[in-house]
């Protein structure tokens, strides 16, 4: 009985050593991710600074890095004011990099969900004035 128990903690110490690991490295990650052209992408811990950091990224029109910023906006902040905000200016970079269908899908959810902001009437024009390609 006491050469299974030795046996056993042998081989279980390692596999929960290796779980810590695994575990610890899944909370670390989300810091600093890398976008699909392989720059890596440095998130603030607020989402007014990834927002500002995402609006920086698609003024220089490197739109992956800001569709990575917003989206970590939207997902990490989802009761911030700048969900919202991230959430159009996500519609705005597909926009920009002529992603005109996921444009105008983008701005028809912002609308569906955030009808009464004064936003609204910017996202109704630029719709409106998109084509599907």
């Amino acid at each position: 009985m006491d050469a299974k128990r030795i046996a056993h903690g042998r081989i279980l110490r390692p596999c929960l050593a290796l779980l810590q690991i695994l575990l610890l490295s899944c909370l670390l990650l989300p810091a600093c991710a890398t976008s699909d052209e392989g720059k890596p992408i440095n998130f603030s811990l607020t989402a007014k600074q990834n927002y500002e950091r995402g609006l920086a990224e698609l003024k220089n029109e490197n739109y992956p890095e800001a569709l990575r910023y917003f989206t970590y906006v939207k997902q990490k902040f989802p009761f911030s004011k700048y969900a919202a905000l991230a959430e159009l200016a996500a519609a705005d970079t597909e926009f920009g990099r002529g992603s005109y269908q996921e444009a105008i899908d983008g701005y028809k959810s912002f609308l569906r969900l955030h009808r009464s902001t004064r936003r609204s009437q910017k996202v109704t024009s630029r719709s409106g004035s998109l084509k599907p390609t």
